[in-house]
């Protein structure tokens, strides 16, 4: 088990800023030598990192999130698996986790339209049907990736990172969408294993990256952190609120340790927040101070927790 001490801690918000920092930089930051932080680095991603994301701006590119959560019933443990398969080899999909609570499954699907979503969604389920009993579809139009709080002794100076909806499309060619896939695997991956895959030079590789980072496309690089919590989504059913009050909302939450993005969606609920909790006495009292300081726009909210992720955060599951 990895000791979470100070030094460790200062990696860890090192990463949060920019998890494509090179080891030289990280090690300048937190005051340390290339070859401690090195070390410290591969012992952390053997414990509680489970990887390296980009957050990408996918509407830029014309493409629109749908958030979809299955109930099942009575699924086989071999059907299961079988779903579970079935999903995370669909194009499309960027996220598959068995969660608890109202639902079983929750999915991620990039689509450009509805037709496109629906086509996706068939193939995931199609074979399955006879064990889905409720299928909940929402569309996030708006999302807030807020920086990690939970070592408060340590600053961070890490922007919130926004991705919304947008009437502009930016279009690339193979090559980008092939860099963006690459780097959605591994945010950190080496600029000259890219290039020897792509056939190109690390020289074009670093440009383009530097390009796609310009235009708003790659908005930030972040660890994917398991730090033995609890993973949670809350969602919030709320009287209709002017978009002043909701930015209000999404600043309250961003200043609790725990909460880590807030999303704008349609369907059943206008706000859902993601949190990692320590137990579920600590989500209650976010919550009960939320209806108590927001009584007069809270109606209801419903709740699931994370069980597993099946397929590792992926925001560009095009190809």
């Amino acid at each position: 088990m990895t000791i979470m001490d100070l030094k460790n801690k200062r990696i860890i918000i090192e990463l949060d800023k920019n998890a494509r920092q090179s080891y030289s930089q990280i090690a300048k930051n937190v005051k340390l030598s290339k070859q401690v932080v090195n070390s410290r680095i591969h012992k952390l991603e053997k414990s509680i990192i489970d990887g390296y994301y980009p957050i990408i701006n996918f509407h830029l590119l014309g493409y629109s999130l749908y958030l979809v959560y299955l109930k099942v019933i009575n699924m086989p443990k071999d059907k299961e698996k079988e779903f579970i398969n079935n999903v995370t080899n669909t194009k499309g999909v960027g996220v598959n986790t068995t969660v608890f609570g109202d639902w079983n499954f929750n999915l991620a699907l990039w689509s450009k339209n509805t037709i496109e979503f629906e086509k996706s969604l068939n193939n995931v389920v199609k074979d399955f049907e006879q064990y889905i009993t409720k299928k909940t579809i929402m569309i996030e139009s708006e999302a807030y990736y807020f920086k990690f709080k939970l070592f408060p002794e340590i600053k961070n100076n890490a922007k919130t990172i926004v991705t919304k909806l947008s009437s502009s499309i930016i279009e690339i060619d193979e090559i980008d969408k092939s860099i963006l896939l690459k780097l959605s695997y591994n945010a950190r991956a080496n600029i000259t294993e890219i290039a020897k895959d792509l056939n190109l030079t690390s020289t074009a590789v670093a440009k383009r990256i530097r390009k796609l980072k310009e235009k708003d496309i790659i908005l930030a690089y972040k660890p994917q952190l398991n730090l033995n919590s609890l993973h949670v989504k809350v969602f919030l059913h709320l009287q209709k609120v002017p978009k002043k009050k909701r930015m209000e909302i999404i600043t309250y939450f961003s200043i609790i340790p725990e909460v880590l993005s807030v999303s704008k969606t349609f369907g059943d609920y206008e706000l859902e927040f993601r949190a990692a909790v320590e137990n579920i006495l600590d989500l209650h009292t976010i919550i009960e101070d939320f209806k108590n300081k927001y009584y007069e726009e809270f109606i209801d909210f419903n709740l699931m927790i994370f069980v597993k992720f099946h397929k590792v955060l992926n925001f560009f599951p095009f190809l």
